[in-house]
């Protein structure tokens, strides 16, 4: 890519590393990290042409059930989960 002058890099995440999950401390910091690698990467290979971005995907799984009735803080939007 550096060679080619130009590349794309698309990392994939989680919600849990943005925002957290009760229950899932490993899994959180692990999606965080790589929000992290991805920020410095953008820095570090933009001067080459490369860009670097993340994708965060969210769903409403039994795992994560319970999670949505509680309230999020007023400074992060957590998709409803609620059915009518």
């Amino acid at each position: 890519m550096k060679e080619a002058g130009y590349g794309r890099i698309v990392n994939i995440t989680s919600s849990a590393g943005l925002r957290g999950n009760f229950g899932q401390t490993n899994y959180g910091a692990a999606k965080a990290a790589i929000m992290g690698m991805t920020f410095v990467w953008a820095v570090e290979l933009g001067k080459y042409g490369i860009t670097v971005n993340a994708m965060a995907p969210a769903g409403a799984t039994r795992m994560t059930q319970g999670l949505a009735d509680e309230e999020a803080p007023a400074d992060q939007d957590r998709p409803s989960t609620r059915r009518s």
